[in-house]
């Protein structure tokens, strides 16, 4: 399977009702499910990598941002292939949004340290707040990163806060983290970033909030250490992998049965329209009819685009290849021909009637219909986790 393929198949699942209900039992709200699975299927688009990844953990990480309802590539959240495998990552600023949707948070204030700074931080118990932190900015060479902080506020007078040297936060990322000496690693890429994001997770652990957030935080973690992550609460792990195996072929041959009758039934709609609206006497000069010859190329089109999903450049030339002579050169009679032959070779039977022919009989221009060709997904540069 090429990776085309393997992307377009983990959208189809990802659209499908089946995993629409998983959202749905995950995030309580059609609406916010429906939208959560679209950003989902365009998120593999926008990362390639993800169709090299074990389909199941692909859906077991998208389930883990519908769990906590962080849409990926918004910078709160993130699929990250690891491995062969898909793990959920937040980002610091969905760590944030979490503790903000507890509405217990007044303020949250994480800041990096530069040797130019001017910093002091010192303990007192006899000040309120039991600490003193002191940070000017500097401003041009800043110099390297020597420290970072964050403080917490809560609306009910709770104040928290953690200050982490230089060792303390390389300590982390070498014991926490695979691969951080990569060159495209985010602690490599996004160090300032990540050194942030160090700071609320090790805040976040002293700070009384909410069961989700102490669940984001351990989820992270396992995938920083390169341990596969439990199914979200409710979601059986046999039903996601067998979710991840099925044949989606039906599934379009299906849709494409839709489309070929939903074709018959708007030529015929079209037709009786036409009938029923013609004025009585009208100034404007009659359409010239189409030959004989063009209504049956504009039928065989037609024919080979639902029957084979070609496009009608790829027709001409099959038509061509058909018949053995140039597509200028054919007769009414070898376009026939043609129609029976692809007829013939379809996989799926074309509907009987109405005879697809009398779309084109009162001058229809062909047009390709809108999805009828598959288009490939974009491939952007990666998205590194945390940014």
């Amino acid at each position: 399977m090429s990776q085309n393929q393997a992307i377009t198949k983990l959208q189809s699942t990802i659209l499908g009702d089946k995993f629409r209900e998983r959202l749905l039992s995950q995030m309580g709200d059609p609406r916010i499910a429906d939208k959560m699975a679209n950003v989902l299927a365009t998120e593999i688009a926008r990362t390639p990598k993800l169709a090299q990844c074990d389909p199941s953990s692909v859906l077991m990480a998208a389930l883990r941002c519908a769990r906590y309802n962080l849409e990926p590539g918004e910078g709160l959240a993130c699929l990250t292939p690891m491995g062969g495998r898909c793990e959920f990552q937040i980002e610091y600023k969905g760590m944030v949004l979490l503790m903000d949707r507890t509405g217990r948070l007044q303020d949250i204030n994480t800041v990096v340290v530069h040797e130019n700074d001017e910093f002091e931080y010192y303990v007192d118990t006899s000040l309120d707040d039991g600490y003193i932190i002191r940070h000017r900015r500097g401003f041009g060479n800043r110099g390297p990163m020597v420290a970072v902080y964050c403080v917490i506020r809560l609306i009910d007078g709770g104040n928290y806060h953690v200050v982490m040297d230089r060792e303390e936060v390389e300590d982390i990322r070498d014991k926490a983290s695979r691969g951080s000496q990569n060159p495209n690693s985010p602690w490599v890429k996004y160090a300032s970033a990540m050194w942030r994001k160090t700071a609320i997770k090790q805040a976040a652990k002293v700070c009384p909030l909410t069961s989700d957030i102490v669940s984001a935080d351990r989820v992270d973690d396992l995938a920083m250490v390169g341990v596969e992550q439990p199914a979200p609460p409710g979601v059986p792990v046999a039903a996601i992998k067998e979710m991840a195996q099925v044949d989606h072929r039906q599934d379009r041959h299906a849709t494409r049965k839709d489309f070929q009758q939903e074709v018959a039934t708007s030529t015929v709609a079209m037709l009786e329209e036409e009938v029923v609206n013609k004025p009585a006497a009208s100034t404007a000069p009659a359409k010239r009819k189409k030959s004989t010859k063009n209504i049956e190329k504009d039928a065989y089109l037609e024919i080979a685009l639902c029957s084979k999903g070609w496009d009608r450049t790829l027709a001409l030339k099959k038509a061509q290849g058909l018949m053995q002579k140039d597509t200028v050169k054919l007769t009414a009679e070898d376009w026939k021909q043609c129609q029976q032959k692809i007829r013939d070779t379809s996989e799926e039977p074309m509907p009987d009637k109405p005879q697809l022919e009398n779309k084109f009989k009162q001058g229809t221009k062909f047009k390709v219909p809108q999805g009828a060709a598959e288009e490939k997904p974009r491939e952007d540069e990666e998205q590194f986790a945390f940014i």
